[in-house]
């Protein structure tokens, strides 16, 4: 009798274990790919990295802004896009732009629920899990985005920050025209 109650209890255990697991803390990047890191070590890590099609310098560019700049480049299969920002050559923000055909929203927000906890604002545009230092986001339309606080607000309050990837990016896009 007590043979046939192991195999029902060791899948409750299974089941119920992950529940009372202290969830991970808030994420500083992707993979090799932290926030903090100078631009050369961030190049170095992209070019090894089997998610990103990086062909190099072509793929980095100055924004207007003094002491900025981008690397933009293609992803692999679940990552469409990508956007590493830089304020004195240290890398601040990413943004992947995921492949809505390859993984979808529902997959990644349970994930990150699993992994992380649940997150610290969720409205039906973002979901956000934030760390005193870091903030990691989940949005629509499918985007995950990591940020240092840090650098962020010292930006915002000296005004340099005027407009995000997405908006800068948009207006490249409709300069090609």
């Amino acid at each position: 009798m007590a043979l046939k109650k192991t195999p029902v209890l060791f899948l409750l255990l299974f089941i119920v274990t992950p529940l009372f697991s202290e969830p991970e803390a808030t994420p500083e990047g992707f993979g090799s790919l932290i926030l903090g890191l100078d631009m050369e070590e961030v190049k170095n890590n992209l070019s090894e990295d089997p998610n990103f099609d990086f062909v190099g310098d072509p793929d980095v560019s100055l924004l207007m802004r003094p002491n900025e700049s981008l690397i933009e480049c293609r992803g692999f299969s679940y990552i469409h896009r990508a956007y590493f920002q830089f304020h004195e050559n240290i890398l601040y923000t990413i943004s992947l732009v995921m492949n809505p055909e390859m993984i979808d929203h529902y997959a990644l927000y349970t994930t990150f629920v699993g992994k992380y906890g649940p997150p610290v604002r969720l409205s039906p545009s973002e979901a956000v899990w934030e760390s005193e230092r870091f903030l990691f986001s989940l949005e629509r339309p499918l985007t995950v985005k990591y940020l240092d606080k840090e650098t962020f607000e010292a930006l915002r309050r000296q005004g340099i920050m005027e407009k995000s990837v997405e908006t800068l990016s948009r207006e490249q896009f409709l300069e090609l025209f």
